[in-house]
């Protein structure tokens, strides 16, 4: 049986997930500094054994040849500060917030990675930071968690209902009273999260009526319908989201010529799911 939820009863649940993990907000705190090097990265990421075995791997794949990398400052040489952090910011959050059955939580961040891929060359053609906008898009689902972790088998109904066509945001509305988005904003409010990334999290369903504050809202709307155009998670119930005319306006898209990315933004997304083994 389904029942309504408040924000509350939601949030009540939220000691019973992990805090946002150090290294992420360190990572978060980097983004405002220009100066931040791989020493720095490297002392913090040290102490995240899981974060290190990751980069060890993802340095010995074939790309980089065939010399053996056993060192993590080498490894964080080879692959680069930009790819260093993002390895390091998806595996700290996806190895730390799981879900019991009949959750699909590696649907969950299968789909949240595609969005955080597209989102970061959405953000590059649209002058967004992508590092901020690759963040965002990891984090814009997060709230279907909570919702989980609030009624289990009120949410996997809510599922089952999708099944027949529809979108996850409305039949949320309709029978709990809030949706995912709303309370993935809420978790990144009270995770003093940047008010841009709430913002993107909060309004990746709807965002016509009300035009959102920043572009980041804008970018992370357009790549969630683009990786589920894309069907980058390979869903066996892949509705495409509508699209906002105004953020796709407002980013300057033009589609026919952004389309020649989608055979680099696919790729990334394998290596992505290869390297974190999704």
């Amino acid at each position: 049986m389904i029942r309504r939820l408040g924000m509350d009863d939601v949030m009540a649940k939220v000691p019973a997930l992990p805090a946002l993990p150090q290294i992420v907000k360190h990572i978060l705190d980097s983004l405002a500094n220009e100066n931040v090097d791989l020493d720095s990265l490297g002392s913090v990421i040290a102490s995240d054994p899981a974060v290190a075995v990751r980069l060890l791997a993802a340095a010995n794949t074939g790309m980089f040849g065939g010399h053996k990398v056993s060192s993590l400052r080498q490894a964080m040489m080879l692959l680069g500060i930009g790819r260093v952090k993002q390895i390091t910011l998806a595996t700290a959050i996806i190895d730390r917030f799981k879900a019991p059955l009949p959750f699909d939580v590696s649907y969950l961040w299968r789909h949240s990675l595609a969005v955080a891929v597209c989102a970061q060359d959405i953000a590059r053609h649209a002058d967004v930071d992508p590092e901020v906008a690759y963040i965002a898009g990891l984090l814009h689902d997060i709230g279907q968690l909570l919702i989980f972790a609030a009624d289990p088998y009120g949410y996997a109904e809510i599922f089952s209902l999708r099944e027949g066509g529809g979108s996850l945001a409305a039949l949320e509305n309709e029978h709990l009273g809030l949706n995912h988005a709303d309370v993935g904003g809420e978790l990144a409010r009270r995770w003093n999260l940047p008010d841009d990334i709430v913002e993107a999290i909060s309004r990746h369903h709807t965002l016509d009526a009300d035009p959102p504050a920043s572009e980041l809202a804008d970018v992370v709307h357009v790549a969630a319908a683009l990786a589920h155009a894309l069907d980058l998670d390979g869903s066996t119930n892949n509705i495409v989201p509508p699209l906002s005319d105004f953020s796709a306006a407002r980013l300057g898209i033009d589609w026919d010529q952004f389309a020649s990315h989608f055979p680099l933004i696919e790729a990334r997304y394998d290596g992505a799911l290869l390297t974190l083994g999704l």
